[in-house]
């Protein structure tokens, strides 16, 4: 569970002696992305206290701890801009040149956050996408990168076949599904676990994650701080 402390720095955005102090001291070079990598200089203590991650990388027996260097070949410099966002201001949103949030995108902050075990935000970005799918269907391209960017049994895997189901039991016949149908089904895992969920519960109909979201939370969103999300 986050602490009171943690959320109060991050609210206050770091008018507090404590939250300076995160300010404070040695920087460490985190570089973005392989093609076009990104580097970003980030307070140290920062990173250290909101991501057990990077405490492992810049305070353990490793090379990065000695060169205060991180480099992150497999994320996007776009995906990590939020989680500096998030880290610097206390809120989840796109940035102004970012005007608006995809389902994929998404879904790579969330497996950003599984990395750098930053769970509070990951829970974030988990009603994000709950809450993006309220209103429109769930697409193969979205089932497909979410597939791509977590492990089985992730909650993010179980809120994809939860909300798939759902849609399916709302739209079957509609235009195009099937076409849709064809391409997530295509993806070997995704259909292993829907067949599973199909089949664990025949006679029920399909549950809306949005009525459910804390069972795809790690529950270590501070409820109270939530509303300042975009």
């Amino acid at each position: 569970m986050e602490d009171s402390t943690s959320s109060n720095l991050i609210k206050g955005a770091f008018n507090s002696r404590a939250g300076l102090d995160l300010l404070r001291g040695p920087s460490a070079t985190v570089v973005v992305g392989r093609e076009q990598p990104c580097t970003w200089n980030i307070p140290k203590a920062l990173l250290v206290h909101h991501s057990p991650f990077f405490a492992k990388a810049l305070n353990g027996p490793f090379t990065e701890a000695t060169t205060l260097s991180v480099t992150l070949p497999e994320d996007e410099p776009a995906t990590f801009e939020l989680f500096l966002n998030w880290l610097y201001i206390g809120k989840f949103s796109y940035l102004g040149k970012y005007p608006k949030v995809e389902a994929g995108d998404l879904v790579k902050v969330w497996a950003l956050c599984d990395k750098l075990e930053c769970f509070p935000l990951q829970d974030r970005v988990m009603v994000a996408l709950i809450k993006k799918h309220s209103d429109e269907f769930l697409g193969p391209s979205t089932v497909a990168a979410a597939y791509s960017h977590s492990a089985p049994g992730s909650s993010l895997r179980k809120f994809i076949v939860a909300q798939y189901m759902a849609d399916f039991a709302s739209i079957q016949g509609v235009i195009g599904w099937d076409r849709d149908w064809n391409v997530a089904a295509s993806i070997g895992d995704f259909t292993s676990d829907l067949i599973k969920a199909q089949t664990s519960r025949p006679c029920e109909r399909p549950q809306n994650p949005l009525d459910y979201q804390d069972d795809y939370l790690e529950g270590e969103m501070d409820q109270g701080w939530a509303n300042n999300d975009d």
